[in-house]
């Protein structure tokens, strides 16, 4: 059960966990569950309650989790996509362009919304190290998957004015 804060969960035995710790949140939620889809569905409420919080450590922890859990390739991109989004909020580029490859080695025919995002989310972090060829090469990717997203286009454009192309 969930207190007030929204910062812990209460145990059957009244004791508090706090929502970052994700070793003891988790287990107590395994022990209240009925099946794995559930205590997935757990798991990632309270990775995003944890990334919304700034808890970035306790959100990293669940997706990681979840993505030791799962068999769904796309459950697994999402999740690598989503530790690329906990490392981009702490601007910790370099491991999110780790985070955002491993997602991408994984997705050649996966969803089209996951592929996006991690193929425009790399262009962004190439950017923010000056790689702008290269970002470029990964906006356009995420522009020919779903062309009517303005975020790759916008992540294009800073990639052309990078490489004085205007």
């Amino acid at each position: 059960m969930e207190d007030a804060s929204s910062m812990s969960y209460v145990a059957p035995n009244g004791e508090k966990v706090p929502i970052d710790d994700v070793q003891r949140a988790a287990r107590l939620a395994e022990s209240g569950t009925r099946d794995r889809k559930e205590y997935l569905g757990i798991l990632m409420t309270r990775a995003y309650r944890c990334f919304e919080k700034g808890l970035y450590a306790g959100a990293q922890g669940y997706f990681e989790k979840i993505l030791d859990l799962t068999d769904s390739v796309n459950a697994k991109a999402f999740c690598l996509l989503s530790i690329g989004q906990v490392k981009e909020q702490q601007e910790d580029y370099e491991s999110a362009l780790f985070w955002y490859r491993k997602g991408l080695s994984m997705t050649p025919g996966g969803d089209r919304e996951i592929r996006y995002f991690l193929h425009n989310n790399l262009g962004y972090c190439l950017n923010r190290f000056e790689r702008h060829a290269e970002a470029m090469r990964y906006c356009l990717a995420a522009i020919e998957i779903i062309p009517r997203r303005f975020n790759a286009y916008k992540n294009l454009g800073v990639a052309l004015e990078g490489l004085g192309e205007y």
